[in-house]
């Protein structure tokens, strides 16, 4: 239309090229303008598997002080989350399913937003720092594993259980509190004494310890093994077990906190990768 403007000394198709132009302007100012005030915060859930939708929360802030911000797409990975309308100088919230097809380290999932405010002629997008490194666990797939006490392991040694760790029996030892441990655990004198969170250590039998040894679980390859011993893992912690595990020579004691098995869905997870 311009190059049709000057050829035909037109003043009405000067008019409207001139018109076009003034949105193009106006498209790009309130769009940059609109990206601009957006605060993006992503939170990952504590465990994520392998080709299991995690449900991640996307969190939007609009700084502005005085108008809201339209039409914003956030893109965590492959998936996307549309918020349409914040309000000026507030924040808005939205879980996406981001899902992981297999087990391992992803070290930089993308992340990046999106808006086609104000007249949806252009799609304008601005990049956000990538996520940290995402530790995926392998699915947990129900099978049925020969699993034995750990005082029995597969080279006839005697594990005493008089060091391990456990619920609710003779008081072994007072430690720090790590993330994850139960409330229950928590010894509220010491704590308040010491001004620190403590947490009890229990001695436990051996009805209440197991060994997981990957390499003698069913499945018909090692991923499928690897996932039965993560289903195997799920399954003793939630009902108050310590859990150990055996994998290829390397040898993790049994313990019953969430941090212990968190320890071990990580191990499986990165096994094989460099």
């Amino acid at each position: 239309m311009g190059i049709a403007a000057v050829n035909t000394a037109n003043n009405l198709i000067y008019v409207i090229t001139s018109t076009l132009l003034g949105f193009m302007l106006l498209s790009g100012i309130a769009g940059k303008s609109n990206l601009e005030a957006v605060d993006v915060s992503v939170s990952l859930p504590e465990e994520i598997y392998a080709k299991t939708p995690a449900p991640v929360i996307v969190r939007v802030r609009n700084r502005r002080r005085f108008f809201p911000i339209y039409l914003v797409y956030v893109h965590v990975g492959s998936e996307k989350v549309l918020f349409t309308y914040v309000e000026r100088a507030s924040e808005k919230r939205r879980t996406i399913p981001v899902r992981f097809e297999r087990r391992g380290a992803f070290p930089s999932v993308p992340v990046w937003v999106a808006s086609p405010f104000p007249f949806g002629f252009f799609e304008r997008t601005r990049l956000l720092s990538p996520l940290p490194t995402v530790i995926v666990y392998p699915k947990p797939v129900p099978c049925r594993p020969a699993t034995k006490p750990f005082a029995q392991t597969d080279h006839g040694e005697d594990k005493s259980l008089e060091h391990r760790t456990g619920e609710e029996h003779d008081l072994r030892s007072i430690r720090e509190y790590q993330a994850g441990d139960p409330l229950k655990k928590i010894h509220w004198k010491c704590s308040a004494r010491t001004d620190r969170w403590l947490t009890k250590e229990f001695s436990i039998t051996t009805e209440d310890a197991m060994v997981v040894n990957v390499a003698h679980l069913p499945g018909k390859n090692w991923e499928s093994r690897l996932s039965c011993a993560a289903f195997v893992i799920n399954w003793a912690v939630r009902r108050g077990k310590a859990v150990g595990l055996v994998l290829e020579g390397q040898i993790y004691e049994p313990k019953a906190s969430l941090p212990h098995k968190r320890e071990l869905l990580k191990a499986l997870a990165l096994h094989g990768q460099d």
